[in-house]
């Protein structure tokens, strides 16, 4: 009598034990990490990019952004209603503020996503802002500024920089700035 048929079928039920624990297992690492994840949440991202840009990329809140420079001559943004995510080289001040080396940095690439969204610069950097659809507040630093106020009642000021873009979109706008497009006020 051979137990070679008993083998292959207990090798086959040590298989399958093996493959449901590991099932198992992955199910339950799984269910933790989206426990630690959590719901999905329209925060706000911090980053600077290889190209030396200052990106901030918000969600669609009605976000109160202001970029500052800190004493230590680092670049600070808030955000005071949504969370703020550090990208490194940035890191986490607070839930709603993050501070990011100033070094190699030319310029602020901001993307406020919809909402009555504001946006400072209240730092001597050139900035480039999409303010997404909303009625959205935007002003400016002494260097060029180009702003895209898109849908919405917009009010853009360029503050200074003598050559700042503003393109306030459809509805009606107000913009302050050197070159205005679809600015009505």
């Amino acid at each position: 009598m051979s137990t070679r048929g008993n083998d292959r079928r207990s090798r086959a039920a040590v298989a399958r034990r093996h493959g449901l624990r590991a099932l198992t297992a992955g199910a339950a690492l799984t269910g933790t990490l989206l426990v630690i994840a959590g719901p999905a949440h329209a925060a706000t991202n911090v980053g600077v990019t290889a190209v030396g840009a200052l990106a901030i990329n918000a969600g669609n809140l009605d976000d109160d952004i202001t970029v500052s420079v800190d004493v230590d001559g680092s670049l600070l943004v808030t955000n005071p209603v949504d969370v703020v995510m550090p990208v490194a080289p940035c890191v986490a001040v607070t839930a709603n503020q993050v501070d990011c080396p100033s070094a190699g940095v030319v310029g602020i690439s901001a993307s406020t996503g919809n909402g009555d969204d504001v946006l400072r610069n209240q730092t001597a950097l050139r900035s480039r802002a999409d303010m997404g659809a909303g009625d959205d507040r935007f002003k400016g630093g002494p260097a060029r500024d180009t702003v895209f106020g898109n849908d919405g009642d917009d009010t853009l000021v360029g503050d200074g920089g003598n050559n700042d873009v503003a393109d306030g979109g459809p509805n009606t706008d107000t913009c302050d700035a050197e070159n205005e497009v679809n600015c009505e006020l």
